[in-house]
């Protein structure tokens, strides 16, 4: 949850002991707590408090309005510090929901607030929306802007989602390229998912000594879906190490 370090006011103590009352896991006093601190007029405070409530209720199963208001309460703020990170999170709850455009609205509002890290995640997320329209052009322009802000997980992540946009519209070389970069990040979720990617392809164009090597990688990982599905293309390859037969085993595993 959001940290606080406010001055010495009612509402200020009623945060200060929501955040208690946290740590103790006693959810329903730390509601109360977070509710009377919302109450203040001070921006600054009023946006933590109604962030707290939102991912806090959000945690316990509310309603969604109920914490889609919370979240609004914090954004309607403008507090520079907690406005930016609410717009984010109800935008991603929106898109979830179907709700593209009111998504777009607030998670741009997200990213022109400056921050690097809000920057980078809304514009991933704003690729995905295009991409869920089939605006394949659009979305590539925005996962390329993700990869120039160079965050150690958004961008490692917008190489993954590249590589797979490349590869399903023709463009081969700029999939490898990017499925490569996102594989040799070495992060440990996305990296994995970009190797077997890459090995798919390998697999569609005879490449099998290629296939292998990276498969060996995948599967020693140890990466729980992938490492998996690695371990059943390497038996499928032993099986028939025909170079031609690389792109029935993709099929049968697909």
């Amino acid at each position: 949850m959001v940290e606080t370090g406010v001055s010495d006011q009612v509402q200020c103590a009623a945060f200060n002991l929501g955040q208690l009352e946290l740590r103790s896991e006693n959810h329903p006093a730390a509601t109360a707590a977070f509710q009377l601190a919302a109450e203040t007029q001070e921006a600054h405070l009023r946006a933590r408090a109604a962030l707290n409530l939102a991912l806090l209720r959000e945690e316990d199963a509310a309603p969604a309005s109920e914490v889609d208001g919370w979240y609004r309460t914090a954004i309607e703020t403008e507090d520079p510090e907690y406005m930016p990170m609410s717009a984010l999170a109800l935008g991603g709850r929106l898109a979830d929901r179907g709700q593209t455009p009111q998504a777009r609205e607030l998670i741009k509002k997200s990213i022109e607030s400056g921050d690097a890290e809000t920057k980078a995640k809304g514009t991933m997320i704003l690729g995905r929306l295009q991409e869920n329209v089939n605006d394949e052009e659009g979305a590539a322009s925005l996962y390329r802007r993700v990869i120039e802000c160079q965050h150690p997980e958004y961008s490692v992540e917008a190489h993954w989602l590249l590589g797979v946009l490349s590869q399903r519209t023709g463009r081969e070389d700029a999939a490898r390229w990017h499925l490569r970069a996102a594989l040799d990040a070495g992060h440990p979720e996305h990296s994995p998912e970009a190797g077997l990617q890459l090995a798919r392809i390998n697999l569609r164009h005879g490449e099998g000594h290629e296939a292998k090597v990276l498969l060996r990688q995948l599967r020693k990982a140890g990466h729980p879906r992938v490492a998996e599905v690695a371990a059943q293309l390497l038996a499928e390859l032993e099986q028939r190490p025909d170079q031609d037969g690389g792109a029935a085993i993709d099929q049968k595993l697909m």
